[in-house]
């Protein structure tokens, strides 16, 4: 079963640690559940990416808080993670739009709904890549 659409996932290709969902066109990651090699678990890219910026993100604003880092370091920071939300969000966006199905929260969706949050996620991705590459040249 696909974690972001739901769907059944007829074949997963051999030896191939990550693949696209057949139905969502999302990227999904495959990783041992336990000791066995008989068990895997399967992940949404979107879902560990975002999770995995988190604490970076929780870090420059806690180091830059108590002036551990400059402003300097801290827009360079904050610039890359706009970036790297903003690559995630348009690609995001882009695979919505393909296939016609968005989730928010636990809800999968494929109505104009749907397609309304790809476009949105689209052009918010957008400005956020454009804003990230700005403060990029702005501190380097």
């Amino acid at each position: 079963m696909c974690p972001y659409c739901g769907a059944f996932l007829p074949y997963w290709p051999r030896g191939a640690p990550a693949a696209l969902c057949v139905h969502c066109r999302r990227p999904l990651v495959i990783v041992p559940a336990s000791t066995t090699l008989d068990r895997f678990r399967i992940f949404s890219v979107f879902h560990l990416a975002k999770i995995a910026f988190l604490p970076v993100v929780g870090g420059l604003i806690v180091a830059f808080a108590t002036a551990r880092l400059s402003p300097d370091a801290f827009a360079y920071g904050v610039s890359l993670a706009l970036l790297a939300w903003g690559s995630l969000d348009v690609w995001d966006g882009t695979s919505g739009l393909e296939s016609g199905l968005d989730r928010v929260r636990r809800n999968v969706r494929t109505d104009r709904a749907a397609k309304r949050s790809s476009i949105s996620k689209t052009v918010f991705g957008s400005a956020s890549i454009a804003l990230g590459a700005a403060g990029l040249l702005l501190t380097g």
